[in-house]
């Protein structure tokens, strides 16, 4: 595997507030924004929806304006064991209290979830969250159905006019299928390293997009052992695709030592302080 610049990582956060406590997170992502590692990948909702809680302090401690990447389209569990969870893992009362703000009156599988009135509700509360950071780009979630086109569009003049781009994370290949025929249309498309592998040649026709890769180290068994690709073909392709290409990146979820040893191998100058004293499965 190449050597890759901290530019191309997005650092993923879905375990920060609950595999990694929020102290540590912030610690972790102290030690990262030094090394060169200033983008972050968030949700409202990940883990007991402390995630945005922790990117915050971290931008305030550090004084640096991180970027952060958030999301519409999770929901918070409501199962009691979920909101058990919620409560052990809350730094205060007062954020306890604020996260439950996402609590839905509505399926995600249905097309209302996915209006133009929930989008600006969610956008403009993760920017409240994250009052010391910077949002770049608001994703539509891994939307249960075909998404992009005219509506869609409108959607992205909005949340402009908001200071923020709108794109799609985990899209159906229809969605895909729309962005070929589109070329005219700019946009950040995140996709599952899996799906990656499984669409490489349709992906490496879209014109216009940028393709940022989650999971990259969480799909390697699946993708070797159901498509059948070898570990030569695995390293050519990543380096085709990515090396030298900043524009394109790696979304890697940071949720144990494991993990932070693994993104330090793909670093051309790995820094040695980027490390979790809690020695935890990645």
């Amino acid at each position: 595997m190449p050597n890759f610049n901290p530019a191309q990582f997005v650092i993923g956060t879905s375990a920060w507030g609950s595999r990694i406590p929020v102290s540590r997170a912030v610690s972790v992502g102290a030690a990262l924004v030094d090394a060169g590692f200033a983008r972050f990948d968030s949700a409202p909702t990940y883990r007991s929806s402390y995630a945005h809680y922790a990117l915050n302090r971290l931008a305030d401690k550090t004084g640096v304006e991180i970027t952060v990447d958030t999301k519409h389209g999770q929901l918070n569990e409501r199962s009691l064991r979920g909101i058990a969870k919620k409560i052990l893992r809350a730094p205060s009362l007062g954020v306890l209290a604020s996260s439950f703000w996402q609590q839905p009156s509505r399926d995600r599988m249905s097309e209302n979830f996915w209006e133009t009135d929930r989008l600006i509700q969610v956008y403009l509360m993760s920017r409240r969250e994250l009052n010391h950071a910077k949002i770049d780009v608001f994703y539509y979630h891994a939307p249960p159905m075909p998404v992009l086109g005219p509506e869609f569009s409108a959607f992205q003049d909005i949340l402009a006019s908001q200071g923020a781009i709108l794109d799609i994370a985990e899209p159906m290949m229809e969605d895909l299928l729309w962005l070929r025929r589109h070329p005219e249309r700019r946009m950040v498309v995140q996709v599952r390293f899996v799906e990656f592998m499984r669409h490489y040649e349709l992906i490496r026709e879209l014109e216009n997009v940028d393709v940022w890769v989650n999971g990259i180290f969480r799909d390697q068994a699946e993708i070797r052992g159901g498509l059948g690709i070898n570990s030569s073909r695995f390293h050519r392709i990543i380096s085709d695709f990515l090396v030298g290409h900043v524009t394109q990146k790696f979304i890697v979820g940071i949720n144990s030592h494991v993990s932070v040893c693994r993104l330090r191998t793909l670093v051309s100058e790995p820094a040695t302080t980027i490390l979790l004293t809690e020695q935890a499965g990645g």
